[in-house]
């Protein structure tokens, strides 16, 4: 191991790494770290490894999320990787990828509360170095949809949800979807408004404008559909190599439409269109947890996976005093009639971006 040498992201051959390795996603992109850096309260770490003869062989994307600042940070804080870090298939790359986790461990397990890692895909020789650091893979759900069948073939899989995606265009839903400020303000505040009522906290505004900023005209699609003059659903999604990643979405739930399940609808012809091969919902929940954004995705007939999380707790006191306070700060804010039933429904917002 004394021939790798790790290095802070700043090279030009990082994306090519990116770009060549199969599990190189959006998120390991300069492009994306630039985003997180220009987000209150995030902080990437983006650090990779070399060979002997300078070649990347592994790296790892990390952003420190910051909920609350001061002396109470360490207790709002967590370290996410929103796609598994990546490495060379080989003894060589799963050792630097080793050293590259416990070079971040050391830097953050006392600032954060614990690390979880989002795998985009079935888990492979980053397995290995994340066990060896202590990272346990738990079961967590997704929906992933095949595009290669064409846009014919899937809707013929929608059944009844493609007869209420066309009663909302009958009725007049219509859907702009533009990279421009105006188009990205109105798909926030349909997001801010469903995690609001799911009670799920959202990145702030900053996040979405460094994204409309930073990122290339074909790396992000967003989307907002209008009813009646009224804005009613939302997305935001993040096209990378062969994959469209449904980011984040919104909806305010209009009654006797399924405004929500059109958008996504429109994405995924999008998709089709660019030749894109997979459609990936994002995440669908934890197994052995009612979930109900789960059954929305299940209507689009793609494929239930499970590659999991992973997480390492760094200190089991300080997790459970914040989730204490979290449940509490939760009751206040939603006590006393402030959430209607209404609110109380689940909705698209409840996956845990």
């Amino acid at each position: 191991m004394s021939a790798v040498s790790v290095f802070e992201v700043s090279s030009s051959d990082w994306n090519k790494y990116v770009n060549d390795h199969p599990k190189g996603s959006v998120f390991h992109t300069l492009e994306m770290r630039t985003v997180f850096e220009a987000t209150p309260g995030y902080e990437p770490m983006h650090i990779g490894a070399r060979d002997s003869r300078g070649k990347i062989v592994a790296m790892l994307c990390a952003v420190r999320i910051k909920t609350i600042g001061g002396v109470f940070s360490p207790l709002a804080s967590r370290s996410i990787m929103f796609a598994e870090p990546i490495c060379d298939e080989s003894d060589e790359g799963i050792e630097a990828l080793t050293r590259l986790i416990r070079l971040h461990d050391r830097r953050w397990n006392r600032k954060t509360l614990l690390t979880e890692i989002r795998p985009i895909s079935a888990p492979g020789a980053e397995q290995v170095a994340l066990e060896k650091c202590g990272y346990t893979l738990l079961p967590y759900c997704n929906y992933v949809n095949d595009l290669s069948d064409g846009p014919h073939v899937l809707a013929a899989k929608l059944k009844k949800t493609k007869r209420k995606i066309r009663t909302a265009h009958r009725r007049g839903l219509s859907i702009e979807s533009e990279n421009n400020s105006t188009c990205m303000d109105r798909v926030y505040q349909q997001i801010k408004a469903s995690y609001e009522r799911s009670h799920v906290p959202l990145a702030q505004h900053e996040l979405f404008k460094a994204a409309l900023k930073h990122l290339p005209e074909e790396m992000l699609q967003i989307r907002v559909g209008e009813l009646d003059g009224e804005d009613v659903a939302a997305t935001v999604g993040l096209v990378f190599k062969d994959r469209y990643f449904a980011w984040y979405n919104g909806t305010t739930r209009p009654p006797g439409i399924s405004a929500a399940a059109a958008l996504v609808w429109d994405e995924i012809e999008s998709a089709c269109r660019l030749g894109l091969k997979y459609y990936d919902f994002g995440g669908a929940g934890w197994p052995n947890e009612d979930f109900g954004p789960r059954v929305f995705k299940s209507r689009f007939g793609g494929q239930l996976v499970d590659n999991g999380r992973y997480r390492k707790v760094g200190s089991r006191i300080k997790l459970a005093l914040a989730t204490g306070g979290y449940r509490l700060l939760r009751r206040v804010l939603y006590s006393n009639g402030k959430t209607s039933g209404h609110q109380k429904q689940k909705t698209l917002a409840g996956v845990d971006k």
